[in-house]
């Protein structure tokens, strides 16, 4: 940068010579004024003393006079002292302040007001034009008057202006040559100085290689040569700057090209969202060049309600303090298609902490999300299977329990029919003897016997054969009705949220499983509050994620009890959370899992057990996740057993665009990633 041309007058050496100059004057000044002071103070201490001496002399010698009330006589001594230098006036009067003589004779008679109370020598008036002093009058002891004077100072005042006037002409002087000895210093001292700014003139001007040559070993040539050091390090600067702007300009054509052949969209707003920067797939989302997007907003490119949502996830970002994940449609304007955008933005900082802005990418995840939901169905699928399979093992043991009862029931039958052969018989054998001669009163008790024992029979084959083959039977057609009930229910992919009670879910999961788990000496341990309450949820996915975990710990089991252990437990409980959330416990002492095996269950495809599809668990986490719920499986080793723990929030509503799977699809094949009809940034 070139200096500007510096006014001679306004450089330090004309600042210099005149701030010698001010002080020259400055210190002259205060001395021809303390010199006159002091003067004009003498001045007066001798006029009061001239005063007070004349005062004296005329109170003496007038005292006789005064009190023989000799007013010719004191007029005399007033006239004797007109030749008194410089006296303005001699006066004499009594106590009463009357006038008895004047140096000005017209003033004999008058009155004067301000003589002092106290009978005491005392000074009326002092200043450079007049000394007034009063001195009280005594003969033996008494007071009789007083005798005034008045000195004046015209001739003291002349001589104190003929001072003034000689030491402001010194004064001059002495500035004068204060100002040349300035003059001669001020170029002495400031010509190293001027070395230094003509190098730094050139420099400016282009000649970087120009330097102060050597000016000695004053502070000015150290200044100098440290002036020289300064310029070889700001070369060195130069070059180190010119280095590191060619490698940041290289990095910086790195990271554009990076950004730039990224397949996400990148895009860079400041707090107010004013576009900084983007990337080619963000110009194919607007339609438009990096050139037209930067400096305007998403809402000069996109509808006012779309721009809002935008507008609403960039400020929970910086509100969140941290990168903040939504997933959103977008409809990209160059050619119309749309895509399911997994949008990350995250708010950026400064060293001090204030917020520049707020960076974002967006994330295709089109195939991936129809990916899952393919997962996701086929989880279901397998799940349904599954409880197909507990379905007919359980509805064929409800199928062998009716044929018992009904093989039983044609027992009954048959015992019956012997009954009522039995009875024919004993009434053929009656009407034969009758009809032989016998007598109807021998034959009355054994008729009697004979129907009361048939009477007994029948009780016991109908009254309570019969009617407690009848009842299981029920019992187990109900059965069968309710199985098949909660299934058909379970295999439909639909998750539409409803409200329904917990603890009826919960029966429900047990009911499909029960037979299984009773014939292999598994016992089931229910722990609910007192009132589990209702919850909204989607029911189906719930009671599919129950017998999801119960199949779990049952396989568990059965795993347990093919090394050699016998029974099993499983123990299900459900502890309340708050209003809003609850946590749902599943243990057994089954087989375990390991450390290892904890962070791989929820894995799609992954199984412990050496059938398993690893399915159930994964389904399970993604409908726990999707509703906003945590689920975390424990164990402490092979052969120590697992628990399983979800907590759920007791109400949630699907979000629309969500899968199939969380939001309904097709019931009768996988499911679809279309997009909604609206986009939900």
């Amino acid at each position: 940068m070139k200096f500007p041309a510096v006014p001679r007058l306004s450089g330090v050496r004309a600042q210099l010579i005149l701030g010698v100059a001010l002080v020259h004057a400055l210190l002259m000044s205060l001395f021809v004024w303390d010199l006159t002071q002091r003067q004009q103070e003498r001045l007066l201490e001798r006029q009061e003393e001239q005063a007070q001496a004349l005062a004296h002399s005329l109170a003496v010698s007038g005292a006789v006079w005064l009190a023989a009330r000799d007013l010719a006589g004191l007029q005399e001594i007033v006239e004797a002292q007109r030749d008194y230098p410089e006296l303005a006036f001699a006066l004499f009067t009594d106590r009463q302040g009357q006038v008895l003589a004047h140096s000005q004779p017209t003033r004999v008679g008058s009155f004067v007001t301000d003589l002092p109370a106290i009978l005491e020598m005392t000074l009326l008036n002092r200043n450079a034009a007049l000394v007034d002093l009063a001195y009280p009058m005594t003969l033996g002891g008494r007071e009789i008057g007083w005798a005034r004077v008045g000195i004046g100072q015209s001739q003291a005042n002349a001589q104190a202006r003929q001072l003034v006037i000689e030491g402001i002409l010194y004064a001059l002087a002495a500035i004068l040559l204060g100002s040349l000895l300035a003059l001669w210093l001020g170029n002495r001292l400031t010509r190293k100085l001027y070395a230094i700014r003509a190098v730094a003139d050139g420099i400016s001007e282009g000649v970087r290689d120009r330097r102060v040559p050597d000016l000695g070993h004053d502070e000015a040539a150290i200044l100098a040569r440290d002036f020289n050091a300064m310029l070889d390090a700001l070369d060195h600067r130069d070059e180190d700057l010119a280095k590191t702007s060619r490698e940041l300009a290289e990095r910086e054509n790195r990271l554009r090209t990076l950004v730039n052949t990224l397949p996400d969209l990148v895009w860079l707003k400041d707090p107010a969202g004013v576009y900084l920067a983007c990337n080619p797939r963000f110009e194919k989302f607007f339609g438009a060049t990096e050139a037209r997007i930067v400096g305007h907003t998403d809402y000069d490119f996109v509808s006012r309600e779309t721009a809002d949502a935008f507008r609403a996830h960039d400020r929970l970002a910086v509100s969140r303090g941290a990168p903040s994940i939504n997933e959103e449609w977008v409809t990209f304007a160059d050619d119309g298609h749309r895509e399911l955008l997994e949008t990350i933005k995250t708010p950026l900082r400064d060293g001090a902490g204030n917020l520049v802005g707020v960076l974002g990418v967006g994330r295709d995840i089109t195939a991936r999300k129809r990916s899952e939901d393919l997962q996701r169905y086929a989880a279901f699928q397998a799940g349904v299977a599954e409880m197909g399979v507990s379905v007919l093992h359980n509805v064929g043991n409800a199928i062998t329990s009716v044929s018992g009862d009904a093989d039983n029931l044609r027992q009954c039958g048959d015992d019956l029919a012997r009954l009522a052969d039995l009875l024919r018989q004993s009434a053929r054998d009656s009407e034969a003897r009758l009809a032989n001669g016998g007598e109807l009163a021998d034959e009355m008790p054994r008729l009697l016997a004979v129907q009361r024992e048939a009477a007994t029979a029948i009780e016991q084959i109908g009254g309570k054969r019969l009617a407690d083959r009848g009842r299981r039977i029920a019992a187990s057609v109900r059965h069968i009705a309710d199985i098949i009930r909660i299934q058909q229910s379970a295999a439909l992919p639909s998750a539409s949220a409803s409200t329904f009670d917990l603890g009826n879910a919960i029966q429900d999961a047990l009911a499909m499983l029960g037979e299984t788990l009773r014939h292999h000496g598994i016992a089931v341990e229910v722990d609910l509050p007192a009132d589990p309450g209702t919850v909204t949820l989607p029911r189906n996915q719930l009671l599919q994620a129950l017998i999801n975990v119960l199949k779990n710990a049952y396989e568990s089991i059965r795993q347990h009890q093919a090394a050699g252990h016998a029974g099993g437990r499983i123990r299900l409980r459900v502890e309340p959370l708050g209003p809003d959330r609850l946590r749902l416990t599943v243990s057994d002492n089954g087989m375990g899992i390991t450390a290892e095996q904890q962070t791989r269950l929820f894995k799609y495809g992954y199984s412990s057990k050496p059938d398993g599809h690893g399915f159930g668990l994964h389904a399970t986490a993604l409908f726990v996740q999707e509703i906003g719920g945590t689920i975390r499986l424990e164990g402490q080793g092979t052969g120590q057993g697992a628990i399983l723990s979800m907590e759920l929030p007791r109400h949630f509503s699907p979000q629309p665009g969500g899968s199939a799977m969380a939001g309904g699809g097709d019931r009768d094949g996988p499911p679809s990633a279309a997009p909604p009809a609206s986009e939900t940034p």
